[in-house]
Formats: C-alpha cells, sequence, structure tokens
C-alpha cells in the first residue's frame, strides 16, 4: 500500500487482460477510501490478512466461530446479529456484553438467560443509537460538536436501563423496552397538552 504508483499498476494490467488480486497487511493504511481506490483501479479480489498488525499491537487473533470461548469479561459484537443464541450462550463466560451490532439477541428469551446467568448486557439499540443521532444530526445540518454532545446522553440511557432491571428485577432488554414505552407515552401526552386530540380533525372539517 506504500507504493505511490500502485493505482497505476493495477489499471495498466487490468488494460492488458490481466485480472488483479491482492493481499495486502491490515494496517492503518488500508482504509475504506485506499479500498474504494482499488476498486475503481480493477482490482478484482482482495483478501486482507491482520496478522501483521495483531502481531505489532500484541493482540491475539481467533477464527470468528471461536471468539464464544474465550475466556474474556467484556464481549463486544460488532458485525453480525443473532450472535446470542442457544448454541453460543452455552460457551460464553463473559461478564458482560456490549457491542455495536444490532439484533444481538437471536430471540427475546435469550435476553433473559443472560440475566439469569447474571451476564451483563447493554441492549444494541441503545448502545448503538450513535449512528442514528448522526444521521439525525445530518439532517438538520451536519453540526459534529452537537452529534458528539448528543451521544453522550447514551451513557445516561445505559444508566437508566440498567437501573430499570435491578428495581424491577428484569433483563435489560425488558427494561429498556420499557423505557421506549414510557418515553413514547411522555411524548404523546406532551404533543396532546400542545396540539389537542382532535387538532387533525378540525384542521380536516374546517375544510
Amino acid at each position: 500500500m506504500k507504493r505511490p504508483d500502485l493505482l497505476e499498476i493495477i489499471p495498466y494490467a487490468v488494460q492488458k487482460g490481466l485480472r488483479v488480486a491482492m493481499t495486502p497487511s491490515g494496517t492503518p493504511l488500508m482504509t475504506c477510501h485506499a479500498v474504494t481506490q482499488l476498486k475503481e483501479a480493477g482490482l478484482s479480489r482482495l483478501a486482507v490478512s491482520l496478522q501483521h498488525a495483531a502481531d505489532a499491537l500484541g493482540i491475539k487473533l481467533v477464527n470468528p466461530a471461536d471468539i464464544y470461548d474465550v475466556p474474556a469479561d467484556i464481549f463486544a459484537p460488532c458485525a453480525l446479529g443473532a450472535v446470542v443464541n442457544d448454541q453460543t450462550l452455552a460457551r460464553m463466560k463473559f461478564k458482560i456484553i456490549a457491542g455495536a451490532a444490532n439484533n444481538q439477541l437471536a430471540e427475546n428469551r435469550h435476553g433473559l438467560e443472560l440475566h439469569e446467568r447474571n451476564i451483563l448486557y447493554a441492549p444494541d439499540y441503545v448502545i448503538n443509537a450513535g449512528g442514528m443521532i448522526n444521521v439525525f444530526v445530518e439532517l438538520e445540518g451536519y453540526d459534529r460538536e452537537r452529534a458528539l454532545r448528543m451521544s453522550r446522553g447514551i451513557f445516561y440511557n445505559l444508566r437508566k436501563v440498567f437501573q430499570i432491571a435491578r428495581r424491577e428485577g428484569i433483563p435489560t432488554n425488558e427494561a429498556a423496552d420499557h423505557l421506549v414505552e414510557e418515553r413514547i407515552a411522555m411524548m404523546r401526552h406532551l404533543k396532546g397538552m400542545y396540539t389537542g386530540p382532535h387538532t387533525n380533525r378540525y384542521r380536516w372539517e374546517s375544510h
């Protein structure tokens, strides 16, 4: 990736009727922008090795299928969903599950199983709300500082979820649903106070 003429060599080879495949190391140079440039240059296959980067950082690589057997305290699923399921739960020795992937529980009942096994689960749609917050801010004219400021609320929302779960003795995924339902009900109440329950009916009847 350090060759300055790489993006010239690939299209030259493609023009000659050759298909180009690369296996670069997983370094900071392998960014989304770099991959896009390689694709636009005509690269047909890309296999990225993380071993060099892992060795340099002192991180042990494991097969994705074996991650559930790792003796770690915190498990952060940040890619595929449904990673907490009947097969993986029996293998998990984690104390906390907190990651950015969507739909981490294969079924809602798996949240109860985590609760019964005393594994603290940070509900996915609470902890990964930063993405939605970022999109919301973009719609109103992007302001990075505002997005970061709003994202700090994730900490307080998670704390509230954990407090509800502890107080009511329920799984954290159920506590998160309760919190959402409470806030929706509150917003409906406030909307009714300011607009009135028959606002839409009167507006249509006026025509």
